[in-house]
């Protein structure tokens, strides 16, 4: 399948939450993996990475975009506003920025995530931060803390209403950004995806809670699945299966 883009990336990302300055190399560029910047090593040579500029102040970033461009990295993401624009293109880097307040493991997360999930074209079309409006407006709609995953289990949005009831292992799924593995859910996934429709999970422990859980799916293809967590307040299907846990 086709790689991440910077174009895909900004689709994903884009907005407000992710600015490009300039992209002296167009928007076909491929984004291949995101790192954080190490100011006591030298850079890797690695192309197609997009690096994050921590601890770097915007208007000082020169330097590291000509260290970003002998690396044959895509471009570097710095915080705040005065970027070098000029200098991006002298050394023909792309150069995006974030908001002053963006806490950089967060960017991290954010866009690891989306080019992590664009091979399999989960989000092509539909922004991850639409994803946590949509995971906002089904908690909302249900009751129940909602999360977004890929096919592969990756939590790519979660629901931040505040008062839901949540458990242990929504809180470690989304702390990694990634479904606990187990034996469990494994069965378990291999039963939802089979489904044609949304399936109640009770709960594998005393200290679990319920989830009804649905496969997404668009021409045939599994995109991912939403997961939403039931403490106690969606209505009883009559049908139930064995329960992974699950965020």
């Amino acid at each position: 399948m086709d790689a991440c883009t910077l174009g895909d990336l900004l689709d994903v990302v884009g907005g407000p939450t992710l600015r490009l300055n300039t992209a002296p190399a167009g928007c076909g560029a491929p984004v291949t993996e995101v790192l954080l910047y190490d100011g006591h090593t030298p850079l890797p040579r690695l192309p197609g990475a997009l690096l994050l500029a921590v601890g770097t102040r915007a208007a000082d970033a020169g330097p590291l975009l000509r260290a970003a461009a002998q690396a044959e990295l895509t471009g570097v993401v710095v915080r705040g506003a005065d970027a070098p624009v000029a200098e991006a293109e002298a050394h023909g880097v792309a150069l995006l920025s974030v908001a002053e307040d963006a806490a950089w493991h967060h960017v991290h997360l954010l866009l690891a995530s989306a080019i992590a999930a664009r091979p399999a074209a989960a989000t092509a079309d539909l922004g991850l931060g639409d994803l946590f409006a949509l995971a906002d407006a089904i908690a909302a709609a249900t009751g129940g803390a909602t999360a977004v995953e890929d096919p592969r289990q990756r939590i790519l949005a979660y629901s931040t209403v505040s008062g839901q009831p949540v458990d242990e292992d929504r809180r470690q799924g989304i702390l990694g950004r990634q479904v606990p593995a187990s034996a469990d859910n494994t069965e378990q996934y291999r039963r939802l995806f089979a489904a044609d429709r949304p399936l109640r999970l009770p709960a594998l422990t005393g200290s679990d809670l319920p989830r009804l859980a649905m496969p997404v799916r668009a021409g045939g293809e599994t995109l991912g699945s939403v997961w939403v967590v039931d403490g106690g307040s969606l209505n009883r299907p009559t049908r139930s299966s064995a329960s992974p846990r699950n965020p």
